[in-house]
């Protein structure tokens, strides 16, 4: 036969074997503005010991709802300001900055201020660079960007699905100077 128990303090101190205590006083629920701990929401309440085991389950995963839920609003907050402090700009460039290539129509590039450091982005072929300012980065995308297309030359007969688009982009965009 289980044991019944009135409370939860009969319960902690039941002569049950391996009995459970949940910590006294903490708050579970509020009705009516009332902060309700476990022990006056199990008070007059007829309960077996596997009815308890379960309350206790439910309001340690109850517990653990309420801090994994504090913990998605600061993490939210944290991505918001961040978002914030991410500066973009769209622009176009008219040369690699290199006498080997030219351009044959303007890239679209996308430059991202973010703590100090600039990023020059070509999203059409996944490619960046980076520096100190926005010459700086578009520099140095502009020499990546030229690597990127003579690694391209040498390996398209064996280039995968991706490459091979920014291949067939690229070369309708870059031509060795003559």
């Amino acid at each position: 036969m289980q044991q019944k128990f009135r409370s939860f303090g009969n319960f902690s101190t039941s002569s049950r074997q391996g009995g459970y205590q949940i910590p006294q006083g903490r708050v579970v629920a509020r009705i009516s503005g009332e902060p309700l701990s476990q022990e006056k929401i199990l008070e007059g309440l007829d309960i077996d010991v596997s009815q308890e085991y379960l309350f206790l389950q439910v309001y340690e995963m109850t517990q653990d709802l309420t801090r994994l839920t504090s913990e998605i609003k600061k993490l939210k907050k944290l991505i918001s300001e961040a978002s914030k402090k991410i500066i973009t700009k769209n622009i176009f460039i008219n040369n690699l900055r290199n006498s080997e290539y030219k351009l044959l129509s303007p890239l679209s590039i996308v430059l991202e201020s973010e703590g100090g450091c600039i990023s020059a982005n070509c999203y059409d072929i996944n490619q960046y660079g980076v520096g100190d300012n926005e010459e700086e980065a578009i520099n140095n995308l502009c020499e990546i960007i030229i690597e990127y297309f003579e690694c391209l030359i040498e390996d398209q007969d064996k280039l995968g699905v991706l490459p091979t688009k920014h291949w067939i982009y690229l070369k309708e965009v870059i031509s060795k100077r003559q």
